[in-house]
């Protein structure tokens, strides 16, 4: 047996969990400067993710918190990935703040794994 076919036979099993992202396809965009209530999201492997961009003038706190699945939070800068955060799978950790500066964007994307679907919130602060 060829070590892909091996592969793929352990990752369909879940012997083999390996999480990597699929890709965010939507976007939330940020238009105002002020507080928003927490916003409940819902990502399946036809999803794949969604990323949150800043279009105002001044930075942004955004709050991811995840409350099923797992998921992979970054923002990119200048093609570098910066504000990483595993949430959920292997990881206690379930939630992460990262600033946004003007411009920039933050993607939330689903890890693929067998039968993942995930759950949760963000939500979006002025920095002061």
């Amino acid at each position: 047996m060829s070590i892909i076919k091996l592969l793929t036979a352990l990752l369909l099993t879940g012997l083999f969990a390996t999480s990597f992202p699929v890709f965010a396809k939507h976007s939330v965009v940020i238009k105002h400067s002020f507080s928003f209530n927490p916003v409940e999201w819902h990502l399946t492997l036809e999803m794949g993710g969604f990323s949150i961009v800043n279009q105002t003038t001044k930075s942004q706190f955004v709050q991811v918190v995840l409350n099923k699945g797992s998921v992979s939070v970054f923002k990119l800068v200048n093609g570098k990935q910066s504000c990483y955060a595993a949430l959920g799978g292997n990881s206690v950790i379930n939630s992460t703040i990262c600033e946004l500066a003007a411009g920039e964007k933050l993607n939330i994307d689903l890890d693929y794994l067998p039968l993942n679907d995930a759950r949760g919130t963000y939500q979006i602060e002025q920095a002061t």
